[in-house]
């Protein structure tokens, strides 16, 4: 295995709890102020980004961008995407959206807003002929009670397999096999 960098060692303190080298502290708050803004509230290109990074912690734009480019790498394995979450939180900023532009008369941006919209909802879709969805019910435990059926003895129970059984030979034995003659013909006469 080769040399771990300044991002494997931060990764591996942080997935195992642990509390971080002073050497990796200054590095971590530059990664993590990078996630900031790329996950953040504000949408900032990475050129943006970069140039906020280098402003903050006083280091040049190349290596706030390799921070970026870090960042990027590490934080998506610690903080897994809550869809659910995100698609809620969409849907209410772009809600909002087209109530500003409403507001403002801003017709095109209400329009774009709603499209959007629509297209999370997926009402965009033709849904064609499809049927609608169904529930499946796996019953594990069958009652036959629950449908009318008649709880028997276990000796009647017996007595009605057997009959069935005899009922099905004497059918297998109604078929005879046919004996056949030979018959008669000039050469075998």
């Amino acid at each position: 295995m080769g040399k771990l960098t300044d991002v494997d060692k931060i990764f591996e303190c942080l997935r195992k709890g642990q509390e971080l080298p002073a050497t990796l502290e200054a590095r971590y708050q530059r990664l993590n102020h990078a996630r900031e803004l790329l996950y953040g509230v504000e949408h900032m290109n990475t050129q943006q980004i970069c140039k906020s990074i280098a402003k903050k912690f006083q280091i040049t734009v190349s290596a706030a961008r390799l921070d970026v480019v870090d960042a990027k790498r590490l934080f998506p394995f610690l903080d897994p995407v809550d869809r659910d979450f995100e698609k809620s939180w969409l849907i209410h900023d772009i809600k909002a959206t087209i109530q500003a532009a409403r507001k403002k008369g801003d017709h095109k941006a209400r329009a774009a807003a709603q499209k959007n919209l629509i297209s999370i909802f997926g009402f965009d879709k033709d849904l064609g002929n499809q049927e609608p969805p169904s529930l499946t019910i796996n019953v594990l435990n069958f009652n036959p009670a629950l449908i009318g059926a008649k709880e028997l003895p276990k000796a009647d129970l017996d007595k009605l397999i057997d009959a069935a059984l005899d009922a099905d030979a004497k059918q297998e034995a109604g078929y005879e096999d046919i004996d056949w003659e030979d018959v008669k013909t000039e050469e075998n006469a």
